[in-house]
């Protein structure tokens, strides 16, 4: 996502989309702050799927129709599809 907040002369564009959190270790100086403001909404975006995810799978344990007595139940799935994303946006 390329908002244009920061002009510079680089062409950090080429990045969009292919750059995760790990790549700020290994950026210049002058990318940094243009690569980490395109990285904050996806960063939301796992942190909200994080916590909607807990909540379901709390759901699924507690409070259900049919409550399952171990935690491991089929309310826990979209956990691993929220750490799958959040993995994926760390490389």
């Amino acid at each position: 996502v390329n908002f244009d907040f920061i002009k510079s002369g680089t062409s950090v564009d080429e990045l969009a989309g292919r750059a995760g959190w790990w790549a700020l270790s290994s950026e210049d100086w002058s990318n940094r702050l243009h690569l980490l403001l395109s990285l904050i909404p996806t960063a939301v975006l796992t942190l909200v799927a994080f916590y909607l995810s807990i909540m379901l799978w709390r759901y699924g344990t507690e409070s259900s129709m049919v409550v399952h007595s171990s935690i491991c139940n089929p309310w826990f799935y979209p956990f691993f599809g929220t750490l799958a994303m959040g993995v994926g946006q760390f490389f």
